[in-house]
């Protein structure tokens, strides 16, 4: 049984403390009154399966990883961390249900290989305009 206790700001921010009985044990939960830090950890979650989907088809660069991501969102991202939470929950979604079709290494192989031909094309074309 939960029941709240005090309200503590010495302990790593603010967070209200929770006895927790369990038989004869009493053990002190601690909830962050801090919203960031609910939510820092809510989007961790999504970010690790996230990466770990990636991770799966061997896509473990960067670099490659951009370019995957910005294709599914259709933006230009700089970073990982520039998804916001409605486009990283969308991003998951995609990329779980190209696994469960067994369709997630083939797709990502895809989105890569396109990328690397319109970055050599675009390389012929600067060279071109060059000469």
């Amino acid at each position: 049984m939960y029941r709240r206790h005090n309200y503590r700001d010495d302990i790593a921010g603010p967070v209200w403390l929770y006895r927790l009985y369990a038989g004869d044990t009493l053990a002190y939960v601690g909830v962050s009154a801090d919203p960031k830090t609910r939510i820092a950890k809510h989007r961790r979650k999504w970010l690790n399966r996230m990466f770990a989907l990636l991770h799966e088809v061997d896509c473990n660069d960067r670099g490659d990883q951009l370019i995957v991501l910005r294709h599914l969102t259709g933006r230009d991202l700089e970073h990982r961390d520039d998804l916001t939470d409605e486009e990283l929950r969308e991003v998951v979604h995609t990329l779980n249900e190209l696994r469960k079709r067994g369709n997630l290494s083939g797709r990502v192989k895809e989105i890569l290989n396109t990328a690397a031909i319109a970055a050599e094309e675009q390389l012929v074309k600067r060279e071109s305009e060059l000469e």
